[in-house]
């Protein structure tokens, strides 16, 4: 993650949601690999809203 999200304790932050909501994803929709490019706004989202952002990156990827 970049430093232009802010300081560390906020990377570190969203890298630990973004993990967990991965991993909240059912194993049967996964297949690859897949790198997050996570953005400024998503310091301000809830986490049900980036596992839903997650879940619908993963159906995308699936779906193509």
């Amino acid at each position: 993650m970049s430093a232009r999200l802010g300081k560390a304790v906020i990377r570190n932050k969203l890298r630990r949601r973004v993990k967990e909501a991965f991993k909240r994803v059912p194993p049967e929709e996964l297949s690859g690999q897949f790198v997050f490019i996570v953005r400024r706004t998503a310091g301000a989202a809830s986490f049900q809203d980036l596992l839903g952002a997650v879940r619908g990156l993963v159906k995308r990827m699936e779906a193509q």
